[in-house]
């Protein structure tokens, strides 16, 4: 009755009627937004009832000016009194009232308002619809791009040019970006549902309605008595805010839109192109929020939620499943191939011992919202589920059950039909171009008309589904069934127990006991809260239950009194091992994993998991190798079987504060390709023709292992043995000579280096061993040791033995003092006294034999150190190689002499022309040595324990050989002296010597000596190995002489030998070589020559005995002193000069002072060193600028061009020239005339006194120049004023639904429609998805249809903002104020 009291007559009531044609817009379909203008009309008819019922029909309703100060004529069917509304619990106000509990349009708390708390269901309730339709355009557009990813999958497709596939990729592109866009969109719209839904407290609704009326017309007679339609007043803010939140969604849409129809495949796809026309520009997306929000925010057709479908797969698309379709195609072939399919998978892993490859999926069901995701959890550390398989469209999901065997996979979805019961639902499961899908929905259970229930577990296996219902029963649905998609109720297998005083429920069954957990093997298996049960899979028709378990039992293994809880159960494949989850239901309610080993059906001792969760009841499922758990927020992995060492990894979580939470986890194994390879093929030719060679073979690759399958292997060549047949002895191998030296040592005392060279002298043939490829090599040398004391030591047959003297200055002859000799009785016995020594100067050893008697003696070493005052200790004393005993030939024979190396080895040769070494690794060994007896035929003796003693390095002891009188080493070369040659021979490591070769041969000494006569007494090589040291005795002339030969191959005539200016009159005497001199020495004196006998060189006698002690033999000692240590340079100043060459001085400090003989410091510590040598950067230099000619006005300002010239170009990076180099500059520019006053126009000095209805402004001008020149002086000027301002008539600013909506309190959580939910769960992340654009300061749109935009639609004049903004968000101007300010006067 329109709250008059007036019942509505039956004329006017089929025009208010939900089928009469003022309605009739309102039934319309939302997402056919291409009629928009017709439903918006037709609400705009509803809204003028003036024009279709005339002032009588007015008046019947109640219109009248003094009762419609909370009729919103927006909100009518909530007019007190209206009975209209069919979903409205509460009405407006019958007049404005103050409340302070008002929490959606809360800015409303505390003024006058037409609302009221009892309201607010109402206005929720049309939010939410708003939201719905609002989502139902973002599924919509995700559905079709849906359609459009499946054609991408088909053939038609695929054999498409590539311009016509681009330009649906394009498409596609553009249209996901739309969806991705949407929300920020969706909120800007409903922030300005949600600003017009409070529209209906504003008690002064009447200042922002209007329509055409005639001039002078009141605006209040107008809205009821004209019959114009009438129209709401928007501010063009709001507009612009709209636009700025869908502007990016437009751009991306209106781009889609336009690809599809240009598109030629976008025609193939079924599915119906959303219309977005309306978002296209600015303009038509205002008109459309106007005419469909605006004027209808609370429309009384209740929204029917649009429910999506799963895309349909085009009927050409190539469906991809996990394995071949089986060649039967009747239902029972099929279930019994799957039957098949699963055993012989099961029993795969049990014959080999291996789990099967591939990969492992979990599949998982949310709620709030609900969705079902996919993820891998084969080979990750987390978890992750980026494959959503379905949303909201697919149902409230809850348990999930996989069949992964057979011909397709097919996933069973428990869905909430109704409170307290659930269908099953069966997909097709499937990969398509590496994402997952799930298709072709059937509901299997339970049937058309059947008895409804909570599922509370699935389980599929053997080609059938298992439930467990919330009645305690346990159902199977047959494969048979299941592949036909009949509906079914199933065949009842089991129930449980009745509860105990359990009452039936409302449909009268008996309460029974909840089911928790359900496992599919060669038995069925079932868990209560209580108990643990097994039974057949065809049910107690045929056998009995069995309880395994209970939890009394369970209650000890946790050692608690509080109850427990049996949470969820699984069984391993082979059924050997029981999974039971349980919560101990105390004040933590912690829930725990144990596994229990199965023998006859009985459970054994339990292992208890690492793992106390408090997140809620624990669902299980096994993977290969794998148990899988989850709880409300969490999936953990742990082994499968575990140990009491094994925890459970969390490999996934939800935030607590997101709302979602788990329902429910299945696991999902894909069989993997493993990697497959052929045999193994020969690939080129043998390398050797005989004698044993390779022969390369690769094999290929012929399946590339893919989804988790076994890994191909990593060697595909090798080689094998060929031609191992022995060769004809035709070959000859390569022979090079011996290593030379290319100069002497790069250093005459400490490390250095020299270069050696060698010759090929028989080049390989056949398949002889080939020549090295190394013909030229640089090696370390070290003549001697830098800064020392030098010693000369002897050997005497006398008690003691040992002498040694300092050789302190040239030609000086030494103090002989006795050495020391430490627990050795022999040095007592002159007869006993050694008459070979070698000094080892670098390791401090010495080393002593006898070459007396007819066969060899021990080697002894000794350390040396040097005493006090000066005197030489020797001690420690052991044998380190033995003599004597059995042999072979004449390496039995006495040793000739001792010679270190230049590692430290020792080397001695016998007289019947053997080489030994001793290598230093041995010598220095601390280790107790136990010397043998040369064994018979081998050139190396090792002790027990392996380790090395000694090396043959040549044996030349053959019966005829003539003795060896001299032998020496040096760096790599050895050389041994009979009477009449000299042999070279070299070595490398441990090596034997190489080729040997003559430097001194019988017609050599001849022509040496020039007597046929000459005999050899001893020879030695330099320590630089450059030379050949001969004593050589001439039995004519009887006397000796000294020669220095080079050690080169051996040529007849001798040109290049040196003599020494002294000869001797006996053969007895021996050489000894230091690193400076030769030593020449006989039993009675010793005497002295420089290495280098070129030029008059004379010995001089160096020692005698004063006694008549005979000299037995002589060595050289050296012992290193301390060296002078000095530091670094440092620089002691800076670089006198950035660039071009500067000094600056360095300075070195003394560290330490020399001693013992060693390195002398260096005379230079200060010194001065160059610096910073680089030329400098030279910048490019400029003459002075030169005008060219005179000036062009004699006064009032000319100008004159100046020019400069570049002097000197820029080099190495100086300054870069100018590129001005002419330019005009002013002149003369006194004026002709005066200069006058010069001020700014007129600025405003604050706000006017009124916004409207005629007020007073202040302003105000500046000086910006003073007069000159006689000109017209600032006096005259006034700088003050005062004028009227803001004549026209004061009127309200139009209504702002999108500012209002910000200070409402309804939902803006848009998650569920964001891609990425978190960016759309809180105010602030909502806040960020919707900026101002610049959009928002554009024209606005006409408020009347019609009407010219110049104005902006409703007068825009200074100080008009505030009164209309106070109104449309608060009429309390003291809160409004800077809500105003802050939210809309940037602008301004």
């Amino acid at each position: 009755d329109g709250g008059s009291g007036h019942r509505l007559d039956r004329p006017w009531r089929p025009l208010l009627g939900r089928r009469g044609p003022c309605m009739r817009p309102l039934m319309r379909s939302r997402t056919r937004k291409r009629t928009a203008a017709r439903a918006a009309a037709g609400m705009l008819r509803l809204l003028c009832l003036a024009s279709a019922w005339g002032g009588a029909a007015a008046e019947s309703l109640g219109l009248l000016p003094q009762d419609v100060s909370c009729r919103n004529p927006l909100f009518r069917v909530h007019w007190p009194g209206t009975v209209g509304c069919q979903v409205c619990p509460a009405a407006l106000n019958a007049e404005p009232q103050r409340f302070s509990d008002l929490s959606l349009c809360k800015h409303w708390n505390g003024v006058n308002t037409c609302c009221n708390p009892a309201l607010e269901t109402a206005q929720s309730a049309a939010f939410e619809r708003w939201r719905e339709e609002f989502g139902t355009s973002l599924v919509e557009l995700r559905q079709y791009v849906a359609q459009m990813m499946m054609r991408q999958l088909t053939a038609v497709y695929k054999q498409d040019t590539l311009e016509h596939r681009s330009q649906f990729e394009g498409a596609v592109t553009e249209l996901r970006s739309a969806a991705r866009a949407y929300p920020r969109c969706m909120l800007a719209l409903l922030r300005h549902a949600a600003g017009m839904l409070c529209f209906a407290c504003d008690p002064e609704w009447m200042a922002y309605m209007y329509h055409a009326r005639a001039e002078g017309q009141g605006l209040q007679a107008a809205v009821w008595t004209s019959g114009g339609c009438r129209d709401i007043s928007l501010a063009h803010q709001s507009c612009g805010e709209l636009w700025g939140g869908c502007q990016k969604f437009a751009a991306h849409a209106r781009e889609g839109w336009q690809r599809v129809l240009e598109s030629p495949l976008a025609k193939q796809v079924a599915a119906q192109l959303p219309d977005m026309q309306a978002y296209f520009s600015k303009s038509s997306l205002c008109q459309w929020a106007r005419e469909h929000i605006a004027l209808h925010p609370m429309p009384e057709v209740d929204a029917v939620r649009p429910r999506s479908t799963l895309p349909v797969l085009p009927k050409d698309v190539q469906v991809l499943t996990t394995a071949p379709p089986p060649p039967t195609t009747s239902t029972a072939a099929k279930t019994a191939r799957r039957m098949a399919d699963n055993a012989s998978s099961s029993s795969a892993e049990s014959a080999t011992g291996e789990a099967p490859s591939g990969l492992t999926y979990l599949v998982a069901s949310f709620k709030s919202p609900s969705e079902l995701k996919l993820g891998q959890a084969s080979g990750v550390d987390e978890v992750s589920f980026p494959n959503q398989l379905g949303g909201e469209e697919l149902g409230e999901v809850g348990e999930v059950a996989i069949e992964d065997g057979g011909s397709a996979v097919l996933c069973y979805l428990a869905i909430g039909a109704s409170a307290g019961a659930d269908e099953i639902a069966q997909y097709t499961f499937t990969f398509l171009q590496g994402n997952a899908a799930i298709y072709k929905p059937q509901t299997v259970w339970p049937s058309e008309g059947g008895i409804s229930d909570k599922v509370v577990r699935l389980f599929a296996a053997h080609g059938d589904l298992f439930i467990a219902t919330g009645r305690g029963k346990l159902i199977k649905l047959v494969g048979e069934s299941l592949l036909s998609g009949a509906r079914s109720d199933g065949i009842p297998l089991f129930e449980t127990a009745e509860v105990e005083g359990g009452k039936p429920d409302a449909t009268g069954l008996v309460q029974r006991e909840a089911i928790t957990g359900l496992a599919v093997r060669e038995r069925l298996y079932w868990s209560t809260d209580q108990a643990v049960y097994a039974g057949p899979l065809d049910g107690s028709s045929v056998g009995g239950r069995q309880q395994l378990l209970d939890t009394t039992t369970l209650g000890s293994l946790v050692g608690s009194e509080a109850p427990t809880v049996i949470q969820d159960i699984t069984v391993s494949p082979s059924a050997d091992t029981l999974y039971v989850a349980i919560e101990v239901m105390g004040i933590g309610r912690i829930s725990s994993v144990f596994s229990f080993r199965l023998q006859d059906e009985k459970a054994g001792d339990p292992t208890k998991l690492m793992l106390d969760s408090s997140e809620g009841a624990l669902v299980m499922n096994l993977s290969p190798g794998k148990l899988h758990l989850a709880s409300r927020l969490s999936v953990f992995t742990a082994p499968a079987p575990f140990t009491e060492q094994d925890t459970a990894n969390s490999v996934f979580s939800l935030s607590a504060i997101s709302g979602q939470v788990l329902v429910d986890v299945a696991t999902l194994f894909v069989k993997g390709t493993d990697c497959e390879v052929g045999e193994w093929n020969d690939v080129g030719t043998c390398s050797m023709s005989c004698a044993g060679g390779t022969m390369p073979q690769q094999r290929t690759i012929t399946t590339q292992a893919h989804n988790g399958g076994r890994a191909c292997p990593t060697e595909v060549a090798h080689t094998r043995p060929c031609n191992t047949q022995a060769c004809p002895d035709t070959s000859v191998d390569c022979l090079v000579g011996q290593w030379l030296n290319q100069g002497v040592c790069s250093t005459t005392c400490g490390g250095g280096k020299v270069t050696q060279k060698r010759e090929v002298l028989v080049h390989a043939e056949g398949d002889g061993l080939p020549c090295p490829k190394e013909l030229d090599r640089t090696i370390d040398c070290k003549v001697s040791e830098c800064g020392g004391l030098d010693y000369l030591v002897t050997s005497m047959p006398v008690p003691g033995g040992l002498f040694a003297g300092l050789l302190e200055a040239k030609g000086a002859s030494p103090d002989m003092n006795p050495v020391i000799v430490e627990g050795v009785d022999n040095f007592k016995n002159p007869a006993n006294l050694p008459n070979l020594m070698a000094v080892d100067s670098a390791n401090q050893r010495v080393y002593t034999a006898s070459s007396k008697g007819s066969t060899a003696l021990d080697v002894t070493q000794w350390k040396i150190s040097d005493g006090d005052e000066g005197r030489l200790n020797l001690f420690s004393a052991r044998v380190v190689w033995r003599g004597g005993g059995g042999g072979v030939g004449l390496c039995i024979s006495p040793l000739v002499d001792l010679v270190i190396g230049e590692d430290g080895s020792l080397y001695f040769a016998t007289r019947g022309g053997c080489v030994v070494k001793l290598p230093v690794v041995t010598l220095l060994s601390e280790e107790s040595l136990q010397p043998s007896a040369w064994p018979a035929g081998h050139s190396s003796f090792f002790e027990e324990d392996g380790h090395f003693e000694s090396q043959l390095l040549y044996n030349n002891s053959e019966a005829d050989a003539e003795p060896v009188l001299g032998f020496s080493v040096s760096s790599t070369y050895v050389i041994w002296a009979t009477g009449m040659t000299v042999s070279l021979g070299s070595f490398d490591g441990m090596q034997k010597v190489s080729e040997v070769q003559y430097l001194v041969t019988r017609e050599f000494l001849e022509v040496l000596v020039g007597s046929g006569t000459a005999e050899i007494v001893d020879a030695k090589l330099s320590p630089d190995s450059s030379n050949v040291l001969l004593l050589v005795w001439d039995a004519v002339q009887g006397s000796l002489a000294l020669y220095s030969s080079p050690a080169q191959v051996a040529e007849v005539g001798g040109a290049h030998s040196d003599q020494a200016q002294h000869t001797w009159p006996s053969k007895d005497f021996r050489l000894a070589i230091s690193p400076f001199q030769i030593f020449i020495y006989d039993s009675s004196e010793v005497w002295a020559a420089p290495l280098d006998l070129s030029g008059d060189v004379s010995p001089t006698k160096l020692y005698a005995p004063t006694s008549a002690a005979e000299i037995a033999s002589v060595s050289y000692l050296f012992f290193k002193g301390v060296d002078c240590s000095v530091s670094d340079w440092k620089s002691m100043s800076a670089c006198s000069r950035m660039c071009g060459g500067g000094s600056l001085k360095e300075m070195r400090t003394l560290l330490t002072e020399p001693s013992h003989g060693g390195v002398e410091c260096p005379s230079e510590m200060l010194r001065d060193m160059n610096c910073n040598d680089e030329p400098c950067p030279v910048d490019c230099q400029m003459s002075d600028w030169a005008q060219t000619g005179p000036c062009s006005q004699s006064c009032g300002g000319g100008t004159v061009e100046e020019v400069r010239q570049i002097l000197k170009l820029p080099q190495r990076g100086g300054a870069d020239c100018p590129e001005r180099r002419a330019e005009k500059v002013s002149c003369n520019e006194r004026p002709c005339e005066g200069i006058n006053c010069l001020v700014t126009p007129w600025i405003d000095q604050g706000p006017c006194s009124k916004s409207c209805g005629t007020g007073q402004q202040k302003q105000f001008r500046r000086i910006t120049r003073h007069a000159e020149y006689d000109g017209i002086g600032c006096g005259n000027f006034s700088l003050t004023r005062t004028i009227i301002c803001n004549p026209v008539p004061c009127q309200r600013q139009p209504f702002d639904p999108v500012a209002a909506g910000r200070l409402t309190g309804f939902d803006f959580d848009l998650a569920r429609y964001c891609d990425e939910p978190s960016a759309c769960a809180s105010p602030e992340a909502l806040e960020a998805l919707f900026v101002l654009t610049d959009a928002a300061a554009e024209t606005p749109p006409p408020l009347l249809r019609g009407q010219s935009s110049d104005d902006g639609g409703t007068p825009h004049h200074k100080g008009m903002h505030s009164g209309g903004i106070m109104r449309g968000l608060h009429p309390f101007v003291g809160i409004a104020l800077p809500i105003a300010i802050g939210v809309f006067s940037g602008r301004r």
